[in-house]
């Protein structure tokens, strides 16, 4: 969890797969008020994503043993996860011990990469189509400044005061 900046997107994108090896991008829908993804069908998914992807991504013979251990992986963590918001990424190279996971209050479509470089034009799409932005809540006693972005809300400040103020 956790806000996701530009900054971090950036560090993503200097990321680079060894020679040998390349990274996983996972984009999980796992928004619990979509009747597919219930009882973990968003778990059938992503293995039939998987089962699909060498051929539309055609990963080379090579890499063959290491895109289906990033898969297993991947799987094994989808096995034991619990969704806490609409979406779900990851990007993951074990060879580099690279694992990267935030979970997205706002919906996107399952969807998968094997490429040398971690995919990140959807969370860059998501980034730019929900800016971050305040909110103040104030009454008697207290305010709380909160912002709230596509990763959700977060709880920057809060004050209270014994003394009944006039707004």
């Amino acid at each position: 969890t956790g806000m996701i900046s530009y900054q971090d997107i950036r560090q993503l994108q200097q990321l680079q797969s060894g020679p040998e090896a390349s990274i996983l991008s996972l984009y999980v829908n796992v928004d619990q008020s979509n009747a597919a993804n219930l009882n973990r069908g968003f778990e059938t998914e992503v293995e039939s994503l998987f089962r699909k992807m060498p051929d539309g991504n055609s990963a080379p013979d090579n890499n063959r043993p290491e895109f289906e251990a990033e898969c297993r992986k991947v799987l094994e963590f989808l096995s034991e996860y619990t969704p806490k918001g609409k979406a779900l990424v990851i990007f993951s190279d074990s060879t580099r011990a690279l694992w990267w996971q935030r979970d997205l209050q706002v919906s996107l479509p399952t969807s998968a990469r094997w490429s040398a470089t971690p995919w990140v034009r959807p969370l860059l799409e998501v980034i730019e189509d929900h800016d971050r932005f305040g909110v103040v809540l104030i009454d008697k006693h207290r305010a709380r400044i909160l912002t709230v972005d596509a990763t959700g809300i977060q709880e920057q400040f809060e004050a209270s005061s014994d003394v009944p103020n006039k707004h």
